[in-house]
């Protein structure tokens, strides 16, 4: 298996938060699931990282960066061991998103940037932790109804920059 190519299928899959508990998750922590089964497919040790970073910090409109929402939010990125080390795998922003964020491609060696303007990277430990606890319905719901207006004009915003850039 080509896992660049791979790589490059699951980065490409477009970038949308889901709106409900039970639809389809393209956001970080969708693609990073997906990215986490291919490496266990083909034999290689992977694990989910987080860490966090500001929606203040990210190149948004003002029609969505004025909507109110928790600024403070986690990222999801995988970790993959090459030749003993292990290397940041981020495919969270697909190539329609090119022109508003950085389109990573990944050789299958080396590591990739982290998608977000991150801080505070958690321990694999911990970001198990908190991932299994954020993937739980009832913390999907609640942050729902916190930013679920914003998230819906992020996804707006992100089919536009899509259509702008075919």
């Amino acid at each position: 298996m080509n896992l660049p190519l791979a790589f490059e299928s699951i980065r490409d899959i477009p970038y949308e938060i889901p709106l409900t508990p039970d639809a389809p998750d393209r956001c970080c922590s969708g693609k990073a699931k997906l990215l986490l089964s291919l490496f266990d497919d083909v034999g290689y040790e992977a694990r989910v990282r987080m860490c966090e970073f500001r929606w203040s910090d990210v190149s948004l409109p003002a029609s969505v960066s004025e909507i109110p929402h928790d600024d403070l939010c986690s990222h999801v990125f995988v970790e993959v061991r090459i030749d003993g080390d292990w290397k940041v795998v981020d495919p969270t922003w697909d190539r329609g998103l090119s022109s508003a964020f950085p389109t990573v491609t990944w050789d299958g060696l080396s590591s990739t940037r982290v998608a977000v303007p991150a801080m505070n990277f958690l321990s694999a430990e911990e970001s198990q932790k908190r991932f299994d606890a954020e993937m739980s319905e009832e913390v999907i719901i609640a942050d729902l109804e916190k930013n679920g207006d914003f998230y819906r004009a992020l996804n707006a915003w992100l089919a536009e920059v899509r259509n702008k850039n075919p």
